[in-house]
């Protein structure tokens, strides 16, 4: 293997709000499974949709 061209990173306006999304997905799913299961209902939160998050 051999390094041909090293382009440096850029945290563009697209690049910022893609992870900006990501870190809040993780963030929300976190949240999600932090709740019990009576407040998973109350919310209207199902076993498939969690896993979705």
């Amino acid at each position: 293997m051999r390094l041909e061209e090293r382009l440096p990173a850029q945290l563009d306006e697209p690049m910022q709000k893609r992870l900006l999304q990501e870190r809040f997905e993780e963030w929300l799913r976190s949240q999600v499974q932090a709740l019990n299961e009576f407040d998973q209902r109350w919310f209207g939160i199902t076993p498939e949709q969690q896993t979705s998050l």
